[in-house]
């Protein structure tokens, strides 16, 4: 007989493992919409104006225009991220290895961002919680992948 703790645990157990996929699907979505979006936004006006992006910014990257930062958002992180989500929502388990290689892709672009002096904004703080959130689920994960 289970004691009332056992079965709290082992219901808010059973809600995290069904709420995971849709959270992360949910945050996939939301970080790969505005990556897309604003990859395309940089590949359609190199210049940066549609998105207020001061040529300055490119002063001291590899970069003379946002053309290829705008690629590299769209495809790395835009494109990848909306994928994943909409695997995820098949049903399938095994998303833990794409995740984690997402999480550290996310992670690296901001930390490029920074290293390359872009002014620090909130928004690199909530994407780099993100990208070391679907690290540390893509870890959790991996020792629940279900084996063929």
């Amino acid at each position: 007989m289970m004691s009332y703790k056992q079965k709290f645990v082992l219901t808010i157990q059973i809600i995290m493992k069904n709420s995971i996929p849709a959270i992360l699907v949910t945050l996939l979505f939301l970080s790969g919409g505005s990556a897309f979006y604003g990859g395309v936004q940089m590949i359609t006006h190199p210049d940066g104006s549609s998105l207020e992006l001061p040529i300055q910014y490119l002063e001291r990257t590899p970069f003379v225009d946002y053309l290829m930062p705008g690629i590299l958002l769209l495809g790395l992180i835009g494109i990848y991220e909306l994928s994943l989500a909409a695997i995820i929502t098949t049903g399938t388990k095994r998303y833990a290895w794409p995740l984690l290689v997402q999480g550290i892709i996310l992670c690296g672009w901001i930390a490029a961002q920074l290293m390359y002096h872009i002014p620090f904004s909130i928004l690199h703080f909530v994407f780099m919680f993100l990208g070391l959130l679907f690290v540390f689920v893509g870890i959790n994960n991996l020792r629940t992948i279900p084996r063929p």
